[in-house]
């Protein structure tokens, strides 16, 4: 799911996706048909014009903000698994970062408008791509990129947006990464596994630091979830 101001959208085990407004008797507004698999993933641009769905089917649909088209803008097919993560970039307008399922293991990094797609960057992770999130503007010195995975590595990565180079990796978990969330000022990141745990790991380095952060290689808490 993805919220647009007060406009919900949703993805189905249908192949589908739908536009709510839920103030409404009827609520759906409208629905997107392309994908030919279930929708694993959903994200509105920070400035609400496009939105990308990732599927099931190996493909990622952007779509326009005007909900009366229901055809994508773009249809990205080179990626060779389901593409569950998705983010688009809080520092550039239209940069799109989108992460491969155990049969591809690769971060893409597009540059998106309404008329172009461009691949600017591929790498390869060497494991499935579960989660992606950026590092903000507002709070961090650079442009970053936190991706979380499952078999092989079971770990979550920092890049360096620039040229997709790897700064480190922190392992923990010894089963595959479920989700992965920032902390509000991104210096911590959580992560849910299929082991049952949820750790907790250092995120991003903040503009204005008052305390120096350890930063290893071993979770800052896990906690069992039996």
């Amino acid at each position: 799911m993805a919220w647009r101001g007060p406009t919900l959208t949703t993805g189905s085990l249908d192949n589908t996706i739908a536009h709510h407004d839920p103030r409404m008797p009827n609520h759906q507004i409208t629905m997107l048909r392309h994908h030919t698999g279930e929708i694993c993933g959903l994200e509105w641009s920070p400035d609400e014009r496009m939105l990308v769905s990732g599927g099931s089917d190996h493909v990622a649909c952007v779509w326009s903000k005007d909900f009366s088209r229901t055809t994508p803008l773009h249809v990205i097919t080179a990626h060779t698994a389901a593409v569950k993560a998705l983010r688009w970039s809080p520092w550039d307008v239209g940069i799109l970062a989108t992460g491969g399922g155990s049969s591809d293991k690769t971060i893409k990094r597009w540059r998106i408008t309404e008329r172009t797609c461009k691949l600017q960057h591929s790498v390869d992770t060497m494991s499935q791509v579960s989660g992606l999130v950026w590092s903000q503007p507002e709070l961090h010195h650079s442009k970053q990129l936190l991706s979380s995975h499952g078999p092989v590595s079971n770990t979550i990565k920092l890049w360096d947006v620039g040229g997709m180079a790897l700064i480190k990796e922190y392992g923990g978990h010894a089963r595959r990464i479920l989700n992965m969330a920032a902390s509000p000022d991104g210096s911590a990141v959580a992560t849910l596994s299929a082991d049952e745990t949820l750790h907790f790991w250092p995120g991003f380095d903040a503009k204005l630091a008052t305390k120096k952060r350890p930063r290893d290689d071993s979770s800052l808490l896990t906690g069992l979830l039996r």
